[in-house]
C-alpha cells in the first residue's frame, strides 16, 4: 500500500488534505508519528520556499520519513490585489504582526480594516505542495490557485482561515457563495488546496509505475 506523510499540525488543514487523498492510500500526519514538535522556521518570501524547506527539514530531522513513499508539505495563503499580494506567506500571522491579535478571527477583522475604503476586492488563494518521493529522493512542487473576491463581512461557518471572507469566482449549483458557505466536498472541488492535491494524485499512477522499474 502506498504510504503518505503530510507535515501538518493544523487539525482543520489535516482533515482537508487527508480527505483529498485517493482510496487505497495510507495517510499519516505529524500527530500519528508523534512528531508534533516538528515546526521548522517558515521565513521564505514565497510559498514555494516554505513548502520546500519543510520537506527538506523533515527528511533531515525525522527518521520516520523513511517509512513513507511520499512526504508532503503545504504552504498556502491569501493574496489580495489591492494590498500588493498581502498577506501572502504571512496569512496565518497577518494580524499578529500588526499587533492586532492572533488567530482566524483577528486575521479576518484586520483584513476588513485594511480594505475598508477600497473598492477593488479581487484576491486569490494559493497553495504550493512540496512532495518528497522516497524512491527517487527528489522533491517536486505543485501549485493550486483559486481566484475570487473579499466580501465586506463574514459569511458562513464552515472552513477555516479566511474562508468566511472569500467568495470564489466559480459558481456551485449556479450560486456564488463564500468558501465558508460551501460543504467540504464543494470546497475541495474548486479550492487551491484541492487543485494542488489533484495534481499530485493524478501523478501517483505514473510515480508508482516508475518505482516498479527501479
Amino acid at each position: 500500500m502506498t504510504r503518505i506523510l503530510i507535515l501538518t499540525n493544523n487539525e482543520k488543514k489535516r482533515r482537508e488534505l487527508v480527505s483529498l487523498c485517493p482510496d487505497g492510500v495510507a495517510v499519516d500526519t505529524l500527530k500519528e508519528i508523534d512528531a508534533t514538535r516538528f515546526d521548522p522556521v517558515e521565513d521564505g518570501i514565497y510559498f514555494e520556499d516554505n513548502a520546500f524547506r519543510k520537506v527538506r527539514a523533515a527528511c533531515r530531522e525525522l527518521i520516520e520519513v523513511k517509512n513513507y513513499d511520499f512526504v508532503v508539505a503545504d504552504d498556502s495563503g491569501l493574496c489580495v490585489d489591492a494590498l500588493d499580494g498581502a498577506p501572502g506567506v504571512f496569512s496565518a500571522r497577518f494580524a499578529e504582526q500588526a499587533g492586532r491579535g492572533v488567530g482566524d478571527t483577528a486575521n479576518n477583522d484586520f483584513l476588513l480594516t485594511q480594505l475598508a475604503d477600497i473598492e477593488d476586492r479581487h484576491a486569490s488563494f494559493h497553495c504550493v505542495l512540496a512532495i518528497w518521493h522516497r524512491h527517487t529522493d527528489m522533491i517536486f512542487l505543485l501549485r493550486g490557485t483559486c481566484a475570487g473576491e473579499i466580501l465586506r463581512s463574514p459569511q458562513g461557518k464552515n472552513g477555516f482561515g479566511y474562508d468566511p471572507l472569500f467568495r470564489p469566482q466559480s459558481e456551485i449549483d449556479g450560486q456564488k457563495r463564500s468558501m465558508a458557505e460551501l460543504t467540504a466536498v464543494e470546497k475541495s472541488a474548486i479550492s487551491h488546496r484541492g487543485e494542488a492535491m489533484r495534481r499530485f494524485t493524478d501523478r501517483l499512477p505514473w510515480l508508482l509505475r516508475y518505482e516498479e522499474t527501479l
